[in-house]
């Protein structure tokens, strides 16, 4: 069997349809590596298979014989594979094509650039294809873009070569680097909301619109609240902020429909929901090339707690399941906590990285009723109210809370320490904040404490060292223990009593 009888054999065997400079593309819709497949198909048993003929001529041949019989089969059925691909649907009755609706699309491929990635690293061997009139990567995949074009085209085209960078502190698509002494583009692979494009972009008028200060008045009845959460908001979409988002309340109060505003402002793409895994497993993928990140029914107990004190931190070594953890890689998340109990949160009082905002326990349904809510969720959907409300959040500057570092501490805030206490700590905190409270032997205090259900450790130097440690409301210190003829005895700290005048 000659070499052009066993290429169409392979090509009836194998329906490839077109080709690449490295893979084969078939009729339902796999690839394949070209080397790999030539290999495959020369290996006997395979060949045995499907041309039983060509497979006994082809076991006899000698080393040399077989190599060139094999590069002139698959140099055929290279030739096949171009004659198929360069067909087109033009052939076809243009009034059928009328009849059954289907419209001719082509691309204008003076408005389409191919750009493809020439660095190692996570972006190898990617391509994308920017839209010159829009300015911006746009959702066409690379190998359909060049499906498309003729043979011709196909035979004289090379994709413009660059560098791949994320970089969503920069709007700007393309950029020019240096590669090696060489200057090179470097494509922004962030791909901005629509809102913040270059046509979208306020000429200072925008206001916060009408049907989102409703809601946010709604969730976050206080003022302050209310500006430091638009505050957050800015961080997150210019930079990233550096304390979590943390929405804790009870159900329907609105916490899910707020963050969907948020992920409608960074643009979907650009928006992660957690899995339960990231404070559990070491993978960590959906740090990677996001903007926004959502944790959803979040238990903090005390695990959870210091693992968030480093997620929150820019660089990570991202690890993927199967393979090794990247080097160490900048992230650009910004963080959303939500939960409903306040005892799913456990916070310490020098914590300098959660926000606990204060939120309404007044369900959504009592103020809007369901129509309302349903338009309330079209609203945060239509894309003239997001831009409107995300360019005000550019302009937007608190004198305070602009700073990504700002940590909000209000009451909520408070009340989740406390509740956070173990039960002999909140114990004696409640004692020590007794207006008529007079110093007790610790004896005392811990049969009280039992007699309520709350077990006081052994040692005294365990709550000594609470009392050290622990400052109410981040402000002051209560108490200390001190030992008099051998007896632990618990001292309240009184309104303008420094702790060296009880010689502490």
């Amino acid at each position: 069997m000659n070499s052009l009888d066993l290429a169409e054999v392979i090509i009836d065997k194998f329906p490839i349809n077109r080709k690449t400079a490295a893979n084969y593309f078939f009729e339902d819709g796999t690839r394949k590596n070209r080397l790999k497949f030539g290999e495959e198909i020369f290996d006997l048993n395979n060949l045995m298979e499907f041309a039983p003929e060509a497979a006994m001529e082809f076991g006899k041949k000698s080393a040399d014989a077989k190599k060139k019989y094999k590069q002139r089969t698959m140099a055929k059925v290279d030739e096949i594979v171009s004659e198929i691909s360069s067909r087109t649907h033009t052939n076809i009755d243009p009034s059928q094509l009328k009849e059954l609706h289907i419209v001719d699309t082509a691309f204008d491929f003076e408005k389409f650039i191919l750009f493809k990635n020439m660095t190692k690293g996570k972006y190898a061997g990617e391509s994308v294809v920017f839209s010159l009139p829009d300015r911006q990567i746009t959702d066409i995949d690379p190998e359909i873009y060049l499906d498309s074009m003729s043979r011709e085209m196909r035979a004289n085209y090379r994709p413009i070569q660059c560098i791949f960078k994320y970089d969503p502190y920069n709007i700007s698509p393309i950029n020019q680097g240096m590669l090696y002494g060489q200057t090179i583009n470097e494509v922004n692979i962030y791909k901005p909301p629509k809102w913040r494009l270059e046509n979208y972009l306020s000429k200072g008028e925008e206001k916060v619109p009408a049907v989102i200060a409703k809601f946010l008045k709604h969730l976050f009845p206080d003022r302050e609240v209310r500006l430091f959460v638009c505050a957050w908001l800015k961080n997150a979409l210019l930079y990233r902020s550096e304390t979590y988002l943390v929405l804790n309340g009870a159900k329907g109060a609105g916490k899910g429909l707020f963050v969907e505003l948020c992920r409608n402002l960074v643009g979907k793409e650009n928006f992660g929901k957690a899995p339960k895994s990231l404070l559990t497993k070491e993978f960590n993928t959906v740090l990677e090339d996001k903007r926004l990140i959502f944790m959803d029914e979040l238990r903090i107990d005390k695990p959870a707690y210091n693992r968030l004190k480093d997620l929150i931190n820019e660089d990570h070594n991202i690890e993927k399941k199967g393979k090794d953890a990247n080097n160490l890689t900048k992230t650009f998340n910004s963080f959303i906590i939500n939960n409903n109990d306040i005892q799913d949160v456990r916070v310490e009082h020098d914590d300098r990285r959660f926000s606990c905002t204060e939120i309404t326990n007044k369900p959504l349904k009592e103020v809007y009723t369901q129509e309302e809510i349903r338009e309330l969720v079209e609203a945060f959907q239509d894309e003239d109210i997001i831009r409107e409300f995300g360019n005000w959040l550019i302009q937007y500057e608190h004198p305070v809370y602009h700073d990504p570092f700002y940590m909000w501490k209000g009451e909520k805030f408070h009340s989740l320490v406390f509740s956070s206490l173990y039960g002999w700590q909140q114990y004696i905190v409640e004692k020590l904040l007794e207006d008529n409270y007079k110093d007790l032997p610790i004896s005392v205090l811990k049969m009280d404490a039992e007699d309520a259900g709350n077990k006081f450790p052994s040692s005294s130097t365990k709550i000594d060292s609470f009392l050290q440690n622990y400052f109410h409301r981040g402000e002051k210190r209560l108490g200390r223990l001190k030992k008099v003829k051998n007896v632990w005895t618990l001292y309240k700290f009184r309104v303008g009593q420094v702790e060296e005048e009880l010689d502490l």
